[in-house]
């Protein structure tokens, strides 16, 4: 069996220089200046294994394997640099080289932490991370460096895991894997040296390889940390916040040991008892209380979406990961099925929907009453059910987040994101965020409140007109969805958007898809007005019959409307398959009119439930404990990205990827615990100081009228006695000439 093997290698000495290039090419391929491996027995490996390579890489006409060991000539200990015009990164970067020699145990340690070539290079294993603790404890800097290399021609389409997603160098944003089809690659090196100075030195190190010609290479400031760093998030910053949540804390813990029938009835109207835990946790777990206008089934729809919306979100995570076998993420979500995630945009129509079906439902239900709306109150009582969750999100996520840990990519997924809430932030608060590039805006997964906002702040009027005059907004109405539909067609074939994650898809094209059309209230401004026309259909319905409705009309109604769902839904599944091409035009027709098929979709599931004609699927919609969640909703839909990217901000080594990674419930769970947390801390809280403040001045208004009555009272009682004085002096001045005419009189007939 030797003698078998020793042939084998003799006949292929490809093989050989494959077995040669795994064990030993990177741990120990140095540069002429680079004499770091001073053992005469790795040197001796070092050379057999160049010259096994060099032969066996005649036999490939392309020199692909050339290219591939290109990537650790590149990133070798050679890189460093020794000659910077930083001259304590200099003279740091000689002084660790020398002391290798001499078996320093802290070189070592440096040396030893930086990403070596991998294994499964083949299955997209191109991200190595190197030993980011083991680094950072040697109280250098660790910086993760970006390649991108020339296409290869044997093995590019293995190497970059098919280009089901394809990233360019000149990319950016923090929330998409911008570097998904590049080489990652952390080294360490003396905590004097910067960016620049790496980046130099990397440069000139790709210079000397002929193999390494189109080699293009990145290092950013922000990509490299060290101990001597200071904290990501400034100090005031983050004892302010923690200041503001230790109120919030001490308010509830307070609230919670006062809380008892005696203190409610001496402070039936106590701000203090808005945060009680024991009463707002009643609150969130309340399944009975329900209100004659409430659509149960919504609570279902809701939940549904969410849950798509989580899982689509936590498969975009997963594309930051690397992977051993990246390869095969790229083949599993390249199959027709995936498609069902890639197609998320139409769960957040679904959204836009219910705000628009819900919203037009109470303002008709106020004008029915009233004959007016009183816009401003509603516009404060939104302002408080949105924005202290929000600002508690974004406190954390800018102040205390980015320094709670650290690891590779913690720069661009939890820091960058930190700097850019301290400077946008205001945008958030004024819910104007999403007329702003995507790449630049605070907790991009927000952009959605934005667009509601400023949809909910026109609807006040569209709603008005469709109740005081019907027939024509009807008209104008369509006329509006009508050219939010055009705006999106015309926008994706102008600009190449594409609503679907197709594969493919560039990080350039996602981006400008958002920028363009995906955050633009006017683009997704059709289904929102389709929700109130269905407000409208069950406002004239209140007061009639139960609808009826023959069988053979629901079984046709379920037929259709499961027809469009799933033409929306699994329709365009040829463009999740590897080697799809993609079409301007299928992808502008799928963004003008999958929202209203879905929609439409929705809409006769949530009428069939309502009205009894949902079966078994209108029950499970319409199940009780979906009130808890609908509760819980915003917070999740708030909480569920600062989880997904402190797992991969966090994540410090190679993992083995596997399906089921999407369903990773120890993570869900902790999503579900802080969104508890958020609504019985600030969302339940601020929602009953609103009540409380609203009552008390109401109860002003009151105490004035009373005084106001109390005032005309006694007004009304001193008018009357003067009047009564005033007549009586009257009659007596009357009394008194009639005397004295009488005397007149007398004194004349004598």
């Amino acid at each position: 069996m030797a003698g078998l093997s020793v042939s084998f290698f003799k006949c292929f000495p490809f093989f050989k220089c494959i077995l040669f290039s795994v064990l030993f090419l990177c741990s120990f391929r140095c540069s002429a200046s680079d004499k770091l491996v001073s053992s005469p027995v790795f040197a001796s490996i070092n050379e057999l294994g160049r010259d096994e390579c060099d032969r066996g890489s005649r036999s490939l006409s392309d020199g692909a394997l050339s290219q591939l060991h290109s990537i650790s000539d590149i990133v070798s200990f050679g890189m460093l640099p020794t000659n910077a015009t930083n001259s304590r990164c200099r003279e740091d970067s000689v002084r660790l080289i020398e002391n290798a020699r001499l078996y320093d145990l802290h070189s070592l340690n440096v040396l030893d932490s930086w990403g070596k070539f991998p294994s499964s290079v083949l299955r997209g294993n191109i991200i190595q991370f190197g030993n980011f603790d083991q680094c950072i404890r040697t109280n250098e800097r660790y910086c993760l460096l970006t390649l991108s290399l020339p296409k290869l021609k044997a093995f590019d389409h293995l190497i970059h895991s098919h280009h089901i997603l394809a990233s360019t160098m000149e990319d950016s944003g923090h929330r998409v894997p911008v570097s998904f089809s590049l080489v990652q690659w952390g080294v360490c090196v003396p905590s004097s040296c910067g960016a620049t100075d790496i980046e130099s030195a990397l440069r000139s190190n790709v210079a000397t390889h002929a193999h390494a010609s189109g080699v293009e290479v990145r290092v950013e400031d922000k990509m490299c940390q060290a101990r001597v760093d200071p904290l990501p998030a400034p100090k005031y910053g983050m004892r302010i916040a923690l200041l503001v949540f230790g109120i919030l804390i001490s308010s509830c813990i307070a609230a919670t040991l006062l809380d008892s029938d005696n203190y409610r009835a001496r402070r039936p109207n106590s701000a203090l008892m808005c945060f009680s835990l024991k009463k707002n946790w009643k609150k969130l777990t309340d399944t009975e209380t329900s209100n004659a206008e409430d659509i149960d089934c919504l609570n279902g729809v809701r939940f549904m979406s969410a849950l798509a919306l989580l899982f689509s979100h936590k498969q975009m995570g997963l594309m930051f990961l690397p992977y051993i076998n990246r390869t095969d993420l790229a083949e599993i979500t390249g199959m027709a099925w995936s498609t069902i995630g890639r197609t998320a945009i139409i769960h957040t129509d679904a959204f836009i929907f219910m705000s628009g079906l819900l919203t037009a439902r109470s303002f008709l239900n106020e004008l029915s009453r009233k004959g007016k709306l009183d816009v401003k109150s509603r516009l404060i009582s939104r302002i408080f059910r949105l924005s202290p969750n929000l600002m508690a999100v974004i406190l954390f996520a800018t102040w205390i987040f980015p320094n709670i840990n650290w690891g590779p990519l913690w720069p661009q997924v939890v820091t960058t994101h930190s700097q850019l809430c301290r400077k946008y932030f205001w945008r958030n608060m004024l819910y104007i965020h999403n007329f702003f590039p995507f790449e630049k805006m605070c907790l991009t997964h927000t952009h959605q409140l934005g667009m509601d906002m400023q949809l909910f702040i026109a609807s006040p009027l569209l709603v008005y007109c469709m109740w005081r005059w019907p027939k024509r907004s009807v008209l104008g109405l369509l006329t509006a969805a009508s050219l939010s539909t055009m705006f999106r067609y015309n926008a994706t074939i102008e600009h190449n958007l594409s609503p679907i994650v197709h594969y493919g898809v560039s990080i350039a094209q996602l981006m400008r898809t958002a920028d363009l059309s995906y955050i633009r209230p006017t683009h997704r401004a059709t289904v929102y007005i389709m929700g109130i026309f269905f407000a409208y259909y069950l406002h004239l319905r209140r007061n009639q019959p139960p609808l009826i409705m023959s069988k053979m009309t629901v079984a046709f109604g379920w037929l259709f409307g499961l027809t469009l769902g799933l033409v929306v839904l699994i329709g365009p599944y040829n463009t999740a398959l590897l080697g799809y091409v993609y079409d301007p035009v299928e992808a502008a027709i799928y963004s003008a009119f999958s929202p209203i098929l879905w929609c439409t979709f929705i809409s006769w599931g949530v009428m069939a439930s309502h009205y009894g004609y949902g079966g078994w699927f209108g029950k499970f919609l319409s199940w009780k404990y979906f009130k808890v969640f609908t509760r819980l909703a915003y917070a999740i839909y708030l909480t569920q990205f600062p989880v997904f990217f402190y797992n991969v901000g966090t994540t410090k080594a190679a993992l083995y990827y596997s399906s089921l990674d999407l369903f990773n419930f120890s993570e869900f769970g902790v999503i579900v615990f802080l969104s508890v947390a958020l609504t019985l801390l600030v969302d339940l809280p601020f929602q009953n100081l609103r009540r409380v403040l609203q009552s008390r001045k109401a109860n002003t208004k009151e105490n004035l009228v009373e005084k106001c009555d109390s005032s005309e009272a006694v007004f009304s009682k001193n008018t009357g006695n003067a009047t009564n004085d005033n007549e009586a002096a009257i009659n007596r001045d009357s009394d008194l000439r009639r005397r004295q005419g009488s005397i007149r009189d007398i004194g004349t007939n004598l």
